[in-house]
C-alpha cells in the first residue's frame, strides 16, 4: 500500500515538473507562435485565399487578417511582430517622480508603511492611488521588499543600543 502511494506521489511530482517546463516553453515561444500565425495568414492571402477563409482556418476575424496584411504591406516582416508596449493603463507618476519617490522612501531615518507611502504620494505628487496599487508600485516597480513595520519608541534614551549591547558582569 505504501509503495503504491509513493509511486503515485512520484508520478504526480514528475507530471507537475513536466507541466512547469511546458509552461516555461509556452511563455518563451508565445511571440514566435504569434508571428508564425501572422506570416501564415499573410501567405495564404497572398496565394489567393480570402480573408474570411483564412480567418476561419486560424480562428481569427477577417478584419484581423486584413490588418495583418496591411501591416505586412506597409512595414514588411517587422509589421507582423506584436507590439505590446501600449497595453495596459499608463502610470500616473512619471519616471522622474518614481525615482524621487524611491529616494524619499529609502530614507533610513523614516520607516514608511504602505499607508504612509500612499499619503506621501498624494501630498507630494497630487496623485491618488489605492492601497493595493501603492503596494504594487513599492514592491514591483521600486523593488522594495516586504518587511513588517515596527514601533520606534520616542521615549527611549539616545544611547539605548549601547545600553542593550553592554555586557553585564
Amino acid at each position: 500500500m505504501n509503495d503504491k502511494y509513493l509511486i503515485m506521489e512520484t508520478i504526480d511530482l514528475l507530471e507537475k515538473k513536466e507541466i512547469e517546463e511546458l509552461d516555461k516553453y509556452l511563455k518563451e515561444y508565445r511571440q514566435a507562435h504569434n508571428i508564425y500565425m501572422r506570416l501564415l495568414a499573410v501567405r495564404m492571402v497572398k496565394l489567393g485565399e480570402t480573408r474570411t477563409s483564412v480567418g476561419e482556418f486560424i480562428r481569427k476575424d477577417r478584419k484581423t487578417i486584413g490588418n495583418w496584411v496591411k501591416d505586412y504591406d506597409k512595414y514588411g516582416i517587422e509589421g507582423l511582430i506584436p507590439d505590446y508596449s501600449s497595453c495596459g493603463t499608463k502610470s500616473k507618476l512619471t519616471n522622474d517622480q518614481l525615482i524621487e519617490l524611491k529616494i524619499l522612501l529609502s530614507d533610513h531615518d523614516k520607516h514608511y508603511t504602505i499607508i504612509d507611502a500612499k499619503e506621501l504620494i498624494e501630498n507630494r505628487f497630487g496623485v491618488t492611488y489605492s492601497y493595493k496599487q501603492v503596494w504594487e508600485i513599492t514592491r514591483k516597480k521600486l523593488g522594495f521588499n516586504y518587511c513588517k513595520p515596527f514601533l520606534i519608541y520616542k521615549e527611549a534614551p539616545a544611547d539605548a543600543e549601547d545600553i542593550l549591547l553592554k555586557k553585564h558582569p
